[in-house]
């Protein structure tokens, strides 16, 4: 299975075990660095934003891992 570059504010939910409405609040802060695509609205956040919001906070970087469950 090909991994995922980027991860969308649902997918970072389930990874961390937040709503979905806080992921999407922590980009919207600049707390996780996105890009938004101007067609569809949705926020790409890459692994490597994500990786560093974990850091940051001492949280297991690991977490930016691609479970089955997101394919």
């Amino acid at each position: 299975m090909q991994r995922t570059e980027t991860l969308t504010s649902g997918q970072i939910a389930r990874l961390l075990g937040i709503s979905a409405r806080t992921a999407r609040r922590y980009i919207l802060l600049g707390k996780i660095p996105a890009e938004r695509n101007p067609i569809t609205g949705r926020w790409k956040v890459t692994r490597a934003a994500l990786h560093g919001f974990l850091a940051e906070r001492g949280l297991q970087p690991e977490l930016a891992a691609e479970p089955d469950h997101l394919h």
